[in-house]
This record gives C-alpha cells, sequence and structure tokens, in this order.
C-alpha cells in the first residue's frame, strides 16, 4: 500500500499502520485508509483506539475517526468497558465509553478485568474497585490481577495469599504465589517448598 511503511495486525476489525512520515493511521478490512493522523496509536479495542495528537496529549477516536472529548497525559485500551488514564496532574482514573470520568484518583492503576481493576491509593496501598469506582474492602503492599474468579495479593506481614471477588481472604499465607490456572496455583511454603 503506497505511503504505508508497517502494517499491524487486524484488532477489532481495523489495523493500525505506520506511514512513510512516520505518523500513524487506521485501514478498515476493505484496506480504506481512515481519516485522520496521530504522533502514535493503540490498537482498537470495543470499537475505540488511543491516539497520541500533534500536542502530546491523548485522545480516544471511534472506527470513523471521530475523537472522543476528553485530553489526558496517558491512554491505555478499553477493557470491561472503560480505559485507564492518566490525567494532567498524574494521577489515574477511568473512563467510559461516552467519555464520562469515573469518580475516583488513583496513584497507579490496572486496566479492569473481570470487573475490577487494581489502583494505587495515596497511602501506597493496592485495592480493587468495581465499575461503579466502589472500592472493595482490604488494601495491600502489592496485588494482581484476578484469575478464575482470584487475586494474589501481599499482606502487611510480606505473606501472600489469595482473595475472592469479594475481597474475602482465603485461608493460607505463602512467601510466594502464582496465578490460578486450571484450578491451581503455585505457591512457596515458609520452609521454601512448592
Amino acid at each position: 500500500m503506497e505511503g504505508v511503511k508497517i502494517i499491524y495486525k487486524e484488532i477489532d476489525g481495523m489495523r493500525r499502520v505506520q506511514l512513510d512520515d512516520g505518523m500513524y493511521a487506521f485501514i478498515d478490512k476493505n484496506g480504506k485508509l481512515q481519516y485522520g493522523r496521530y504522533k502514535t496509536a493503540g490498537s482498537y479495542s470495543e470499537g475505540l483506539a488511543c491516539v497520541k495528537l500533534d500536542d502530546g496529549e491523548w485522545a480516544f477516536i471511534d472506527k470513523k475517526g471521530k475523537l472522543q472529548d476528553g485530553r489526558y497525559l496517558g491512554a491505555y485500551v478499553y477493557s470491561d468497558g472503560y480505559a485507564r488514564v492518566q490525567l494532567d496532574d498524574g494521577m489515574y482514573a477511568f473512563v467510559d465509553k461516552k467519555g464520562n470520568l469515573q469518580d475516583g484518583r488513583f496513584l497507579n492503576a490496572t486496566s479492569y478485568s473481570d470487573g475490577l481493576a487494581r489502583v494505587q491509593l495515596d497511602d501506597g496501598k493496592w485495592a480493587f474497585i468495581d465499575k461503579k469506582g466502589k472500592l472493595q474492602d482490604g488494601r495491600y503492599l502489592s496485588a494482581y490481577v484476578y484469575r478464575e474468579g482470584y487475586a494474589c495479593v501481599l499482606l502487611d506481614d510480606c505473606k501472600v495469599t489469595f482473595i475472592d471477588k469479594k475481597g474475602k481472604l482465603q485461608d493460607g499465607r505463602y512467601l510466594y504465589a502464582d496465578y490460578y490456572s486450571d484450578g491451581f496455583a503455585r505457591v512457596q511454603l515458609d520452609d521454601g517448598m512448592y
């Protein structure tokens, strides 16, 4: 395709392309180049893509190339109906597909997975929030995404355990733990054995 340097894998019905001038754009399944050129761009997810504008700010576009309201320091792909964004003050928040910011600002955050997102609170501890922005009970030194209904969390005593989606701690404290896979998780016991 003339003027196109790199064509990336099709995701969500669109392909991200890098143009000869270094800018990014998108093409549809028919190879039609979408209107709009960007400094960089993420792939489409859930019908929207994050793009870096000429002024260095990030925004989201739909598959017609229409810019969504809202400009951010950073923007990430949509997952479970929300995208993580970094605001001008450096804090993180979540935006829905209509461009509405969810209540809550966090030191750090990860994308939603299985209806919950990890967020770092002002005190440096991690917690989980649901799609309504409600914080789950429990604050942890570290926390990992939910897999198979459980998340691995690091407690204040530096032991690792699992919590269910309601935030209930599972019995058992470990030196180390992996994600659940096929109903099992590898854990390291106090004696160093796995």
